[in-house]
């Protein structure tokens, strides 16, 4: 037949931790001693019976406990903070080099409560903050402010410069073109009067030939003709 299956509730059971001890070794860290054998430790050693250890294991481990002790079961008593193990835990150890320093004082103050300690002193650091940001604000407007001035002064002298070097070339051309007109207006005046010189020699001439020089003309072919008639009896048609 085949085995019964296990009950759910067998299976649910959770398995117990393992109680054995565990054997002590050389690299394991070494426990602190049983509060019997603190007892023991403070009362002294009344009796060769209380000296000796309780158990094998205390026994065994006793010379463990400090590095100076002799490899003797019955070492000699010593005083709590000796007897104490390097990894015990902080509460029974030592005092730390920092809670020795905090505890003479009391409890150190936190940053905050040690900055600012009332109203009156957050409204002081407040205060003095905002004037340091207001002195810091009147610093930077007024760089800004005399960067400011120097750029416009720079720009204004160099505006200057450029206005009076185009001022200076505008009354150069002006002289030029003064210049120029007025040897144009000459050079017209002079050929206005060549032109009525002109016009009136040629009048002068026009009508001295129409008045005399025709008419002389005129009366030289007319005897040029009579001498011609005269010579050749040639009579005038009536």
């Amino acid at each position: 037949m085949a085995r019964p299956r296990a009950t759910t509730a067998a299976a649910s059971r959770p398995r117990r931790a393992s109680t054995k001890p565990k054997a002590h070794s050389f690299l394991s860290p070494v426990a602190p001693p049983p509060p019997s054998a603190r007892a023991r430790a403070r009362a002294g050693p009344s009796s060769p019976s209380s000296s000796s250890p309780s158990t094998p294991t205390a026994a065994g481990l006793s010379f463990l406990s400090s590095p100076g002790s002799s490899a003797s079961p019955n070492p000699a008593p010593r005083s709590r903070s000796s007897r104490r193990s390097p990894l015990a835990s902080p509460r029974t150890g030592t005092a730390s080099p920092l809670s020795a320093a905090v505890a003479p004082g009391g409890p150190a103050p936190s940053p905050a409560s040690a900055a600012v300690s009332s109203v009156g002193d957050l409204r002081s650091s407040a205060a003095s903050q905002m004037e340091a940001l207001k002195r810091r604000l009147d610093e930077l407007h007024s760089r800004a402010h005399t960067d400011l001035d120097a750029s416009l002064s720079r720009a204004s002298k160099r505006f200057k410069i450029q206005d009076h070097a185009c001022q200076q070339l505008t009354d150069e051309v002006d002289k030029e073109y003064k210049k120029m007109s007025d040897s144009i207006n000459e050079n017209t005046e002079m050929i206005k009067a060549k032109y009525k010189q002109i016009m009136a020699e040629a009048q002068s001439s026009t009508s001295r030939v129409c008045k005399v020089t025709i008419p002389e003309m005129t009366k030289s072919v007319e005897k040029a003709i009579d001498g011609l008639r005269s010579r050749y009896n040639i009579s005038m048609p009536v």
